[in-house]
């Protein structure tokens, strides 16, 4: 029986990694836009606490493999929800997505932070303020 099965499985690879595939041809730019931002906040994170005297743990490296494979089967399972259960017409993977993007952006923004001494984030809610500042204001800052 399970020779059988094997069998089967061997020769039909083909048609069901094509499948797989087709399946998750959709969300495979979300996929790789959160696993680019997972690596990026990965590599700030290192150089952070390099350049802060940390001790680098394969402990603490560990969690983004975590990240990657839990965000990404996230986003697996709301696409599958949304496509073939629900079928409300909310993009729930997306906006899973977004949320997981803004978390990290703000992750990696607090790395950089700490390793040059100025936020990303804080000149860019400066730069739209309105009436508040002026460019000259932003550099000096």
């Amino acid at each position: 029986m399970l020779n059988s099965i094997s069998t089967w499985i061997v020769k039909h690879l083909n048609l069901i990694i094509s499948s797989i595939i087709a399946i998750l041809a959709p969300i495979t730019p979300i996929v790789l836009t959160l696993s680019f931002l997972i690596f990026i906040d990965f590599v700030f994170g290192i150089y952070r606490a390099y350049k802060m005297g940390d001790k680098i743990t394969s402990r603490k490296m560990s969690k983004t493999v975590s990240k990657i494979l839990l965000y990404n089967l996230v986003i697996i399972c709301l696409h599958f929800l949304e496509q073939y259960i629900l079928e409300t017409g909310i993009p729930l993977d997306k906006l899973a997505a977004s949320l997981i993007a803004v978390i990290e952006l703000k992750s990696i923004d607090e790395s950089w932070s700490m390793i040059f001494g100025w936020s990303i984030w804080h000149k860019l809610v400066t730069s739209l303020e309105r009436g508040k500042s002026t460019t000259k204001n932003i550099l000096k800052d």
